[in-house]
């Protein structure tokens, strides 16, 4: 199976409450479990009022998509029936690092008050939305047993990108408890997991190098309107489409304001695609470049696939184990690093397997696994065309 190796950067879960175990936290938890059933018995949901809360991306690869949480307030606000309720907890620790590259970390549910959350989340800078739902006292009781039984049935989860995060639950609790289906189809014009994705990741360019080399076929499919609610400011997003919000505030401005950004990595790729192509012709102005075009070549394949092939060996996520992309970059081209190849013949060799590789992905990118990699395979072809010279242009 393959999946994605750094996916801390990628999809949003809060950094706030990692020590799940304090007596702090459980404290927390206790009074939330007791207050909540104590108001579902006597019935007096009347000044009760649930909140989406939508915290805004940082600047961080953990931090750039932003987070999802729910805030219910019982009473007063800030007082201690205010809580605020979050899906996206884990453990930090040496060994949920590693669960979590491997890509089969659990993550956990946690209550804090709000006062404890507000101050946490004002120290970070970003900002913090609040929109209380328009529920009834029908749907108020559905979903505050459904959050009940949660926390009774689930004591983690397997997190997953696009399936299963912070967003997902929260998504899942205001459509059972309004009894309706949030979708975008009116508000997001992107619809493939990868489209989504990759808004958000302009101003990171570790973000974007990922999501360009590790995201696979699936994530190129088209996703069902609902299932395209996977990101905080979508959800935010699709309960205003569905005017189900009574009135949203804005507690914590945010600081950061993170727009989306040039997509210079991009760019600087095409640039350097460009000049590797270029250089290779037989005559032309960058003709006496030919040796440079052939290094930033061999780095650029030789780099990128070793990374996609890393992630493909020993990672478990199940949006990143299809991958063609190393059919595309592999490690194989830091061959091309050598001035001269020893034996003729396994020069030839080599360069028939890769262009064989190149054909194979093509096929499959027609065919079974219509990923998303136009860019990267047409420049590669264009470069093994180019590149598929005598040896003599190799001892230049």
């Amino acid at each position: 199976m393959f999946k994605y190796f750094f996916s801390i950067f990628l999809i949003p879960f809060s950094f706030l409450f990692s020590q799940s175990n304090s007596t702090f936290y459980q404290e927390s938890k206790n009074n939330f479990l007791t207050t909540t059933k104590y108001f579902l018995e006597s019935g007096n949901l009347d000044s009760t009022k649930i909140f989406l809360v939508t915290i805004s991306p940082g600047i961080t690869t953990s931090s750039a998509f932003g987070h999802s949480a729910l805030r219910i307030q019982y009473n007063q606000e800030y007082d201690n029936t205010d809580f605020y309720v979050d899906f996206g907890q884990y453990d930090e620790s040496l060994l949920f690092l590693w669960k979590f590259l491997r890509g089969n970390a659990g993550f956990y549910f946690s209550v804090v008050p709000t006062a404890s959350a507000y101050e946490t989340w004002d120290a970070s800078g970003r900002g913090f939305l609040v929109s209380e739902l328009n529920m009834n006292k029908e749907a108020k009781v559905k979903m505050l047993t459904e959050i009940l039984k949660l926390f009774d049935t689930i004591h983690g989860y397997e997190y997953n990108n696009f399936k299963s995060n912070c967003v997902t639950f929260v998504r899942d609790l205001i459509d059972h408890a309004l009894n309706i289906k949030l979708d975008l189809s009116n508000s997001l014009q992107q619809k493939t997991g990868r489209e989504i994705a990759v808004r958000f990741s302009n101003r990171n360019l570790w973000l974007r190098i990922e999501e360009k080399l590790l995201f696979d076929h699936d994530t190129d499919k088209e996703k069902a309107s609902s299932d395209r609610i996977f990101l905080p400011l979508d959800l935010q997003i699709s309960v205003e489409d569905a005017k189900i919000i009574k009135e949203t505030k804005q507690l914590i401005p945010d600081r950061w304001k993170t727009e989306p950004a040039f997509d210079y990595p991009g760019y600087i790729a095409f640039i350097l695609f460009i000049f590797t192509v270029v250089s290779q012709s037989p005559k032309g102005v960058l003709i006496n470049y030919k040796r440079h075009g052939q290094v930033i070549y061999s780095l650029l394949s030789g780099l990128g696939g070793s990374f996609a092939l890393l992630v493909f060996l020993v990672t478990n996520f199940d949006f990143m184990d299809e991958n063609i992309v190393v059919l595309v970059f592999t490690p194989l081209d830091f061959m091309i690093l050598k001035k001269k190849f020893s034996d003729h013949k396994y020069y030839n060799k080599y360069l028939f397997l890769r262009i064989f590789m190149l054909c194979i992905a093509l096929g499959l990118r027609m065919t079974f696994y219509k990923q998303n990699i136009d860019f990267i395979l047409f420049f590669g072809i264009l470069a093994y065309n180019a590149i598929q010279r005598k040896i003599e242009n190799l001892d230049v």
